[in-house]
């Protein structure tokens, strides 16, 4: 595909204009952390987890919420956006199109998959233009809406948080609809890479593990990325007038360690990805 300039004229964009608006609080133009290569990365507003360990609380409401000031993280997120699926691609296609060859777009959250009529149009028009397209999510949804997408979808970003039965009182993902979706994504030929994030007293103990290996070499799993835990979450807490999660302490080194040795097997590679805050 050429790199023209689109116009309100084409056939595919103007199909995205009549769906949903995406409801968005932050773009990233050049992450080297969401995907393959360099990516343009877009948060979607909104999600039906409530997980104490979030680190994009901003992200969860459907609306995004207001922020106390003065804000004092490293960058400070939208205030929240809607546009349609096509006027937010012609906000998007110019950086796109430098990264053609070396990355592409990614949706993240918040939960993407909670806007499912609106990540499916954007993809589309990804697709339209022959752009690398990424997908970070929890997979905690029905499978329908993971098939939804999935034609569009050139790489899954899966991120499995297996936790003490204790917390899942709470709204985390349940792990029996995650297993499902990681295993129907695998057997259907998706290329899926699990992240793990190392988060104390939830997901770093060797139970909740253990757990999670089942999972990985019951689905046929073979990329993995742990990420470390993001210390730096608290300041959009404060910025939201809510009260700071509290964790246990967290030794990154023999985290990493015992994660590395509890999940990797000769068919499974198991490397370490870093974070950034939403």
């Amino acid at each position: 595909m050429d790199g023209r300039l689109l116009t309100t004229g084409e056939p595919h964009l103007e199909a995205g204009e009549s769906a949903p608006l995406v409801r968005y609080f932050d773009i990233r133009w050049d992450s080297v952390l969401d995907g393959p290569g360099v990516r343009c990365v877009v948060h979607l507003q909104g999600c039906h987890l409530a997980c104490p360990w979030c680190h994009s609380p901003h992200g969860q409401p459907h609306d995004s919420p207001p922020l106390v000031l003065p804000f004092e993280g490293p960058n400070p997120p939208f205030l929240g956006r809607s546009e349609s699926p096509a006027a937010l691609f012609r906000r998007l296609s110019p950086q796109l199109e430098l990264l053609r060859r070396i990355g592409g777009l990614t949706l993240s959250g918040g939960e993407p998959l909670d806007q499912v009529e609106a990540s499916e149009a954007l993809l589309r028009l990804c697709r339209v233009r022959q752009h690398h397209t990424t997908i970070e999510t929890s997979a905690d949804s029905s499978w329908d809406t993971i098939e939804r997408l999935a034609p569009w979808v050139d790489v899954w970003l899966v991120g499995l948080r297996v936790v003490p039965t204790t917390v899942r009182e709470e709204r985390v993902p349940e792990p029996s609809t995650v297993r499902r979706n990681i295993g129907g994504l695998v057997r259907s030929g998706a290329n899926v890479v699990v992240r793990i994030p190392l988060i104390p007293g939830y997901t770093d103990n060797p139970t909740s593990l253990e757990l999670a290996r089942r999972i990985l070499d019951d689905e046929g799993v073979t990329r993995v990325e742990l990420l470390p835990f993001n210390s730096a979450i608290g300041v959009y807490y404060r910025a939201m007038a809510r009260p700071e999660p509290h964790f246990a302490p967290w030794d990154e080194l023999s985290s990493l360690e015992r994660a590395h040795r509890i999940l990797k097997t000769s068919a499974r590679a198991v490397t370490y990805a870093t974070v950034h805050p939403h």
